[in-house]
């Protein structure tokens, strides 16, 4: 009986999982909130908050986009534009091939065409992704949701070489780590995405797991 109502309840998970709705990039305003964490040395940590705003279109070679703009303090500034396509693959066409003022390390392989950034098309676990293919290897290694607002969002947690721990991505919002970490990796730093907003503000990730899209020291 009990191993009766384990597999009714993981066919229901299963159901459940694939019966959710799919949640697209955002097709108009968005921010990201995102922390750089820097530690040179026990004593001597660098915290850099920032963020990427989803704002205007622009047209590249034919197809259109969305700008996104990278916020550090500074006034805006320009670096790519953002795109999803029918079969939810998400591009980003970067306005230099090393992206200019972020305090990480963002490098695509030119600045002449658009670059696969996320995939979220019949994702399962153990796929390899083609994405930022020969600088490193992408895979996904579960399946589960999150609730954000007031419903439910397919996370896919992943495992990407160059980072500490898993990545976990969510259908409309991408990386818990950083916009464009698919293109990057951690050394003697890390990544989170404290917080996503379009009409609304979802909390996603920080170092001390506290609800907030900015992050400081005492």
């Amino acid at each position: 009986m009990k191993k009766i109502l384990m597999l009714i309840f993981g066919l229901f998970l299963i159901n459940n999982l694939n019966s959710q709705t799919y949640v697209p990039f955002p097709l108009d305003s968005a921010e990201w909130n995102c922390l750089f964490w820097h530690q040179w040395s026990a004593n001597d940590i660098v915290l850099i908050n920032t963020s990427y705003l989803l704002k205007g279109d622009t047209l590249l070679k034919g197809k259109q986009y969305k700008k996104v703009h990278f916020v550090d303090g500074n006034p805006p500034q320009y670096i790519g534009g953002l795109r999803e396509d029918e079969s939810k693959n998400i591009y980003f066409f970067p306005f230099f091939y090393t992206v200019q003022g972020t305090p990480g390390i963002f490098v695509f392989p030119n600045d002449t065409s658009e670059h696969l950034l996320y995939t979220f098309n019949n994702l399962e676990i153990g796929m390899i992704l083609p994405i930022n293919e020969g600088t490193t290897v992408i895979s996904v290694e579960g399946i589960d949701s999150i609730f954000l607002g007031n419903s439910y969002r397919k996370r896919y947690t992943i495992s990407q070489q160059g980072l500490f721990g898993y990545d976990y991505w969510i259908e409309g919002i991408g990386s818990a780590k950083d916009l464009l970490v698919p293109y990057s990796y951690e050394f003697e730093w890390q990544y989170y995405t404290l917080c996503f907003t379009d009409t609304t503000t979802y909390y996603i990730n920080t170092p001390n797991g506290a609800d907030s899209c900015r992050y400081s020291l005492p």
